[in-house]
């Protein structure tokens, strides 16, 4: 009787807590980069910037179509850079944030046209950083956190209207940090994080209200992580020193779910969710850009509760 309970036990943490998703392998990258950003829409992944291989900071953008399996490059004219923000509205590409070859943090903002590769500028961003966070909702692009050294850290949070081309300040978050989160049902979630250390602080800021809040702490710390959202779930792909790790964090039950799979570990990748697949890009596994991965996996997240 006791083996049956043990049995039932593990079935259901097995089927829940600790779903199986199995990655299957896609057209790989062009090139491998770490260090990326990335932004999608409901046909293509677009994937900028980072380190090669071989080069520190690269101009690059790319351009994967999910229909055709395809890469191909969009334009190789913006400003070479390493762990920017990037957010697509509008047919537009907006990449800003990010370290450049000269040690300098960017403060322009580009503007890619996904129909011509063709690159313009919108007004200058008032807080660069790298490993800064980007979220969008209903045309407007959140940018929240990130480093402006090795030692100092942004909590600011940042509005910007492409239609009016305008930055708004907004109301700091509580913890400074190099940054990772998403917006659910009007709501900014900012999970994990580093500010010389990796936290496992769940935040929530009410974009109607004006006002943070700690709802939730991750049972792991995490940072150097990319985030993909379903529904209410929002997922956290990859970790700076757990390369594997991969769960979801619920958003109605401000619970974490860990899940299992066959994902090629990595830091600094490039994460998205698509018509029930969660895609994960590029990246690296150690410090040296030597460690840079071209590898695209996919997975269907149907099965997962």
């Amino acid at each position: 009787m006791k083996q049956t309970i043990l049995f039932l036990i593990f079935a259901l943490l097995g089927t829940s807590t600790f779903a199986q998703l199995q990655f299957e392998n896609l057209a790989n990258m062009p090139a491998a980069r770490g260090a990326v950003t990335s932004a999608a829409d409901s046909n293509a992944i677009y994937v900028a910037n980072g380190y090669s291989k071989t080069v520190n900071y690269t101009p690059e953008v790319e351009k994967y179509d999910i229909s055709s399996n395809t890469w191909e490059l969009l334009t190789n004219k913006t400003i070479p850079k390493r762990f920017a923000s990037s957010a697509v509205v509008g047919g537009k590409l907006y990449i800003f944030n990010g370290l450049t070859a000269h040690g300098a943090l960017n403060e322009k903002v580009e503007v890619v046209d996904l129909a011509t590769g063709e690159v313009d500028y919108a007004a200058v961003n008032p807080n660069p950083v790298y490993g800064g966070g980007v979220a969008v909702w209903e045309g407007q692009i959140y940018a929240f956190g990130g480093a402006r050294s090795a030692k100092e850290f942004s909590d600011k949070l940042y509005k910007f209207d492409p239609a009016t081309n305008m930055w708004t300040a907004l109301a700091s978050m509580p913890e400074a940090k190099e940054a990772r989160g998403a917006i659910v049902d009007g709501h900014l979630y900012t999970l994990g994080g580093y500010n010389g250390k990796q936290s496992s602080e769940v935040a929530m800021y009410d974009l109607h209200t004006g006002t943070w809040a700690h709802v939730a702490d991750l049972p792991v710390k995490v940072s150097g992580h990319a985030v993909a959202v379903n529904g209410t779930d929002i997922y956290l792909v990859g970790d700076y020193t757990d390369l594997a790790r991969l769960g979801y964090f619920d958003t109605r039950t401000r619970t974490y779910h860990a899940l299992q799979s066959n994902m090629t570990g990595r830091r600094h990748a490039a994460s998205h969710i698509l018509d029930g697949k969660l895609y994960v890009a590029g990246g690296n596994r150690q410090t040296p850009i030597t460690t840079s991965l071209s590898k695209l996996e996919a997975a269907s997240i149907d099965t997962v509760d």
